[in-house]
C-alpha cells in the first residue's frame, strides 16, 4: 500500500511538472486539488495524502507564478485539505476526521506504520526489572494501533447491519 501511495505522489508531481505553460500547469494543479477534495468526500484519506504530498513537494511548491495563477477558490479548498492532514499534534485533525466520518473509509496507512515503529522502538520487549516477563503494555498498544484502522470497516458493517434490520424489520 505504501508503494502505491509513493507511486501516486510521483505520478501527480510528474503530471504537474510536465506541463510547461503556466496557465495549463495551474489548471493541472486545480484539477488535482479538485481530485483531492473528491477523495476527501469519499473518505479516501490514503489517496488524499498522496495527492497532498505531491502538491506540497518542493518541486511543485517552488512554482510561484503557477500557484499565483491558480483560482482563489481552489487555493481555499487546498488550504482546508492541508488543515485536515496537518502533521502537528500527531495528525490529530486527521484522526478526528477518520473516526467521525461515515464509513466506508480508507485510512492513511503511513500514520499507523509510524505509530507501530514508535511503539516498537520506544518500548522494551520485557519488563525492565524482570527480563523474563513480557511487556504486555507494549503488546496492548500494538494491538490497539492495529485495531484502530480496522475499526473503520467494522463500523461500516455495523451501520449496514442496522440499516438492513430497519429495512427488513429484523
Amino acid at each position: 500500500m505504501s508503494t502505491l501511495s509513493t507511486q501516486t505522489t510521483l505520478w501527480v508531481t510528474a503530471n504537474i511538472l510536465l506541463e510547461h505553460e503556466i496557465k495549463k500547469r495551474a489548471g493541472v494543479i486545480k484539477y488535482f486539488i479538485t481530485f483531492a477534495e473528491y477523495c476527501r468526500g469519499l473518505n479516501n484519506f490514503n489517496t488524499l495524502m498522496s495527492v497532498l504530498g505531491a502538491l506540497t513537494s518542493v518541486p511543485v511548491e517552488r512554482l510561484t507564478r503557477t500557484w499565483q495563477a491558480v483560482q482563489q477558490k481552489a487555493l481555499g479548498t487546498y488550504s482546508q485539505l492541508k488543515q485536515i492532514m496537518r502533521t502537528d499534534r500527531n495528525f490529530s485533525e486527521y484522526r478526528d476526521a477518520l473516526h467521525s466520518c461515515n464509513p466506508p473509509a480508507i485510512p492513511f496507512v503511513g500514520i499507523y506504520l509510524q505509530d507501530l515503529t514508535f511503539i516498537e522502538d520506544g518500548n522494551d520487549d520485557a519488563i525492565a526489572n524482570s527480563p523474563h516477563l513480557i511487556n504486555f503494555a507494549k503488546r496492548q498498544r500494538t494491538a490497539g494501533t492495529i485495531r484502530d484502522p480496522a475499526a473503520v470497516p467494522e463500523r461500516a458493517l455495523q451501520s449496514d447491519a442496522r440499516g438492513l434490520r430497519s429495512r427488513t424489520g429484523c
